[in-house]
């Protein structure tokens, strides 16, 4: 069944307005968050997050392979026995997996707040897995309205738990995990309710069942080991620098990380729409499609750089004790670019290409390169060295998979990855070694030029964006 172009406008819209939701999260987690709590604090509610994205890898790949293989089909041909019995066979694996973290927090000596901590991710992680479960259901079957609702739903839950938090001016970070579950809790309910035809489905043979199961496992579990490598590129840092440093250094460095991600978060959503669409076109419209959105990722993500003096001056006079993450931002602050461009388009055509396998390539040789240079940073005892080996190592992953996807569609790709590079360098030194407000000026100069050299890709991409 074809997509129409007022439906996939539809989809975008309500993905938009639920990340608009999501933004506004972003926005408290990243600047209110870290001022109502101390760094030591807020460095544990950090941990907790960075520990909670893990969970992933504990669904062993069915979420993703449902999501596959399923991906672009119409809603009124799902089989709700079928999807039903992937329901029960992942919730008996979450609770396995809960209780085997159970017996590892009874068995060891654990300092008490990680234990706090690890106990609350055990409880999320079977949560978490089960919503996403219901959650890849509704993408893959491009009903992104049911989607984006939940999202919706699920981050207004957690908004006003923690205004009310805010108010009460409470400064202990396990009120805030405590909220965050509960909001996970009851928005599981309301994927309880949209997915009931799946829950309440008549039941099919246990063959039956883990035949599907196997197929969904072998499909997905390329794709969810290829996602948690992608993630510990980003996180295996972060966990060096929690060891070696200690957890206000984390928590600092993880500020700088949480308000990068701000920039990403909006437009990394897009993805979401683009995976079903895309599905449904020819070979030569995906091209066409990857040449308009590269271009448009390149300009705006090129132009984020742009907003840097004022996350200079929030840093400044909003969270003075955070000064020091100033230099980890800038350090971190080119990953708006290259992951933006690694989430929303090379991993969205890597998935559609089926090329799960060599997209665990690319993220297992980068982990390995992030995983040594973290360990050569620590040794060195020099943690901006840890810090600037993420960004590195995320540019060459992002690098890797596009000259992959440029050379399979025949697109040229050197001088854009040049280009890219050059200017995040610039804005790296310029901001590391000069005042914040004077590199603006020069940065603006040099990204106005940029889009005159840019005139006859936003030319483009303003006829296609008349065509949808």
């Amino acid at each position: 069944m074809k997509i129409s172009s007022k439906e996939t406008l539809n989809n975008f819209i309500y993905v938009f307005l639920a990340q608009a939701f999501s933004l506004l999260l972003s926005l408290i987690l990243s600047f209110i968050i870290p001022k109502l709590l101390n760094i030591q604090e807020f460095g544990y509610w950090q941990y907790f997050l960075l520990l909670s994205s893990y969970v992933g890898f504990f669904h062993f790949g069915l979420i993703d392979g449902i999501y596959l293989r399923y991906g672009g089909e119409n809603f009124s041909n799902r089989n709700n026995q079928l999807l039903g019995s992937q329901l029960k066979i992942l919730i008996l694996l979450e609770f396995l997996v809960a209780f085997g973290f159970g017996i590892y927090i009874v068995s060891n000596t654990i300092e008490i707040s990680k234990k706090y901590i690890i106990i609350s991710v055990t409880v999320y992680l079977v949560v978490s897995n089960i919503s996403n479960f219901f959650g890849a259901i509704f993408q893959s079957f491009n009903k992104l309205k049911t989607f984006s609702f939940l999202a919706i739903l699920d981050k207004i839950i957690f908004i006003v738990s923690l205004l009310i938090l805010i108010y009460l001016k409470n400064v202990d970070y396990r009120y805030y995990i405590l909220i965050y579950l509960i909001s996970r809790i009851l928005s599981l309910f309301f994927y309880f309710y949209y997915g009931r035809e799946i829950i309440f489905a008549k039941k099919i043979n246990i063959r039956s069942a883990l035949i599907e199961f196997k197929k969904n496992i072998s499909v997905g579990i390329m794709l969810m080991t290829s996602n948690i490598a992608g993630l510990l590129i980003l996180g295996f840092g972060r966990f060096i620098i929690e060891q070696k440093w200690g957890i206000i250094s984390f928590g600092k460095l993880s500020l700088s990380i949480t308000i990068t991600s701000f920039f990403l978060l909006f437009i990394s959503q897009i993805s979401i729409v683009l995976f079903p669409m895309l599905l449904k076109k020819d070979k030569s419209q995906q091209i066409s499609f990857f040449i308009i959105t590269e271009s448009f990722l390149d300009i705006l993500f090129n132009g984020v750089f742009l907003f840097f003096p004022i996350i200079y001056l929030i840093i400044n006079y909003w969270l003075p004790f955070y000064n020091d993450s100033l230099t980890f931002f800038v350090i971190l602050f080119p990953l708006c670019l290259f992951e933006g461009k690694m989430q929303v388009l090379f991993g969205t055509y890597m998935k559609i290409l089926r090329k799960e396998k060599l997209l665990l390539f690319f993220n297992s040789m980068t982990l390995i390169a992030a995983i040594l240079l973290a360990l050569l940073g620590s040794y060195l005892n020099k943690i901006e060295f840890v810090v600037a080996s993420i960004t590195t190592t995320v540019i060459m992953r992002s690098v890797i998979t596009g000259i992959y996807l440029s050379r399979l569609h025949k697109i040229p790709f050197a001088i854009k990855n040049t280009v890219n590079i050059t200017l995040a360098l610039i804005f790296c030194i310029l901001n590391l070694t000069l005042n914040p407000l004077f590199c603006f000026s020069l940065y603006l100069i040099l990204y106005v030029f940029y889009l005159y050299m840019m005139k006859d890709n936003l030319k483009k991409i303003v006829v296609f964006v008349k065509k949808l």
